[in-house]
């Protein structure tokens, strides 16, 4: 089975870094059982809504 949609213990997280990376924030979390495809969907949406309510309306997002 693909590892991308097998499911399993899952969490998220992520980092805001600056124009010269300076770590400026951070977040992570626990979904429980959840597949990766779905992990990461919830890690760029939290990383959105996070920026936005900052007012980082510049945003560069990267996934693994």
């Amino acid at each position: 089975m693909d590892t991308l949609c097998a499911p399993g213990q899952a969490s998220y997280g992520g980092i805001f870094r600056n124009s010269t990376g300076d770590c400026i924030g951070c977040f992570a979390d626990k979904l429980g059982i959840e597949n990766a495809f779905f992990a990461e969907l919830v890690a760029a949406m939290k990383a959105i809504e996070i920026a936005f309510t900052n007012g980082w309306h510049s945003l560069w997002l990267e996934t693994d």
